[in-house]
């Protein structure tokens, strides 16, 4: 069962509706997430309530709150980071691919960010998802490759179109 946005950490009854599917159906649990609630991550891991983490990082440290429009406490993503790296369950940190706010150089900040994590995925942007950006045009194939290949901070790195 997937649990996805808007973010679903804002959420006050999350940790005690998790608990119950986990007593009741016994299914495993995936979070997307944002990273902007470090607390309830590390409740959520504590108490063994996900089995899978996807966390999106929208831009390197310096283009985060531009990416995200709105002002982001980076030191809370990072915690978040942090917490789900040293934690025991499955993860993915993931970079949706949007021109204005990803470029080339961004690549070795987000990794210098992260450190070395298991998965680092590349989503392509899709413009028709977001109506603020429908004059984005998606970065090709050829580019989305070579942004793979600066990746070093993980063991697994994929591109997700």
């Amino acid at each position: 069962m997937e649990f996805t946005g808007g973010e679903p950490t804002l959420y006050k009854g999350l940790t005690k509706f998790l608990k119950r599917i986990k007593e009741e159906v016994k299914i495993d649990i995936k979070l997307d997430t944002n990273g902007t609630n470090p607390s309830v991550i590390e409740e959520l891991l504590e108490e063994s309530l996900v089995d899978y983490i996807a966390m999106d990082i929208k831009s390197s440290p310096d283009n985060y709150n531009r990416a995200a429009s709105v002002k982001v406490d980076i030191d809370a993503i990072k915690k978040s980071v942090e917490l789900i790296k040293s934690s025991q369950i499955d993860y993915e940190f993931r970079t949706t691919l949007v021109p204005d706010f990803v470029k080339e150089e961004d690549i070795g900040k987000i990794c210098k960010f992260l450190g070395n994590v298991k998965r680092y995925v590349l989503q392509r942007y899709r413009p028709e998802k977001t109506l603020n950006y429908l004059e984005n045009k998606p970065y090709k194939e050829g580019e989305m490759k070579h942004f793979l290949s600066l990746i070093d901070c993980a063991e697994i790195k994929l591109l997700r179109s």
